[in-house]
């Protein structure tokens, strides 16, 4: 069994709390991190951002994604390692929920499926390139490596539609659910996929803000609009 590597905390990253406390790695395909880790899953669009156009100059938030050799718009597989300072991932039930609750995601989209690995301190998602084609799927992608966590089976759509806030609880996953759901189920009941891209985004701090499957437009998602990405 691998144990996932990590960068040092090199930045001060200002991130909202995240309530599950799940932290976020991207890997190259010798399993090196490509920059430290982080709770904010938008900072994941950041560094997509940052490879497609070519820019690294300005930091989002605290987080700076540093040029390299690898990138990860290269590469038709990609990996994401899931680790947590709180909870217990390593475990064969945590892997099975989110493998099964990613893959009937992309049994929906026609998209490869993921694989998910057990590893000595989290787990390791490979994953389709297909999931950043646009900043919203990334988005998407990145919410669910954490609600599908504790998927129990249920019938697909009916799990992403009915996902509530808990009273009194603003933020957090279930609210980000709560608030797409009408834009969830036009994907992957409808098949309704818009075209976007990270080359619209003037900058990395407006893809952070505004790439997500929460900020993108509801008119987007009319179906008269089916577009596959």
């Amino acid at each position: 069994m691998i144990k996932l590597k990590f960068k040092e905390d090199k930045y001060k990253l200002n991130e909202s709390p995240q309530i599950d406390d799940i932290k976020y790695t991207l890997y190259d395909d010798n399993m090196n991190p490509l920059h430290q880790r982080f709770k904010c899953k938008d900072y994941l669009n950041d560094v997509i951002w940052y490879e497609t156009n070519n820019n690294y100059d300005k930091p989002v938030f605290g987080f700076t994604y540093e040029k390299q050799d690898y990138k990860l718009i290269e590469h038709d597989t990609l990996y994401i390692g899931l680790s947590s300072d709180k909870f217990d991932l390593t475990n064969e039930e945590c892997r099975g929920k989110l493998e099964l609750f990613l893959n009937e995601a992309e049994d929906k989209l026609g998209f490869i499926f993921s694989e998910v690995e057990l590893c000595e301190n989290g787990l390791v998602i490979k994953f389709s390139n297909e999931w950043i084609q646009a900043p919203y799927l990334l988005s998407i992608f990145s919410l669910f490596l954490r609600v599908g966590l504790r998927y129990e089976g249920q019938e697909f759509i009916e799990f992403i539609s009915n996902v509530k806030p808990k009273d009194g609880i603003y933020g957090g996953d279930d609210y980000m659910m709560f608030q797409a759901r009408h834009k969830l189920i036009a994907i992957f009941k409808y098949g309704i996929l818009p075209k976007d891209s990270y080359k619209k985004y003037e900058s990395a701090y407006n893809a952070h803000n505004n790439g997500g499957i929460v900020s993108l437009q509801n008119e987007r998602f009319k179906k008269e609009e089916v577009v596959n990405v």
